[in-house]
C-alpha cells in the first residue's frame, strides 16, 4: 500500500494526466476523490499489538433505488 511503503508515487489521471511526486503530496483526499470520482478519506487505524497505519477509505452511500 502507497500509503506504508512508497517514497514517491504516479496517478494517472483521465484525459492523459498524471501527477507524480512524494507520496503525501500525491496520494491525497482530494486527489483520489477527483481521480475516482467518490469521495476519499484518510484515517489513522490503530490495531492492537501493531503500530498505527493510515489507510485511504473510499466512502460510498448505499441508497435504495425508488
Amino acid at each position: 500500500h502507497a500509503l506504508a511503503i512508497a517514497q514517491q508515487a504516479l496517478l494517472l489521471m483521465a484525459d492523459k494526466q498524471y501527477l507524480y511526486g512524494s507520496r503525501d503530496t500525491v496520494v491525497t483526499e482530494e486527489n483520489l476523490t477527483r481521480l475516482y470520482g467518490i469521495p476519499v478519506r484518510q484515517v489513522m487505524l490503530e490495531m492492537p499489538s501493531q503500530p498505527p497505519y493510515q489507510a485511504l477509505i473510499p466512502l460510498f452511500t448505499l441508497t435504495e433505488p425508488r
